[in-house]
């Protein structure tokens, strides 16, 4: 049975046992590469990781939808970024997608991830 456990964010070390091994992120954040597989994945989050301590403050799951072996899940995260080199910390607040495939022992893995921030794009942006 599917469960909001299935998709609830978890910290870099427990990372990788929800993800199928072929799993793609991508973001819509400038300058972050998609990354394909999990040791990509992982490779990521702790080059992330160097540089920052993310907290992640709450995870909202908004709907689940489930078709079959598929299941599509979307929702907010929201949490603080402290740079490691110091400065002011950050709140962040972002939007995602998952998509979650049935394994044989009616585990759910994660089998793609796009997300991107809620921060409003800079005016200059949306000038024409």
């Amino acid at each position: 049975m599917f469960s909001a456990n299935n998709v609830k964010r978890r910290p870099t070390s427990e990372l990788t046992s929800p993800l199928k091994p072929s799993l793609i992120i991508s973001s819509h954040t400038p300058n972050v590469p998609i990354r394909k597989g999990k040791e990509a994945i992982l490779l990521g989050y702790q080059e992330t990781s160097k540089l920052n301590d993310e907290h992640c403050d709450s995870t909202i799951i908004e709907d689940v939808r489930v078709y079959g072996d598929l299941a599509v899940a979307r929702g907010i995260d929201t949490g603080t970024t402290t740079p490691k080199g110091g400065g002011e910390s950050a709140r962040y607040s972002l939007k995602w997608l998952i998509v979650l495939e049935r394994q044989s022992d009616d585990a759910w893995k994660w089998t793609h991830e796009i997300w991107n921030e809620n921060e409003p794009l800079p005016e200059r942006l949306t000038k024409n």
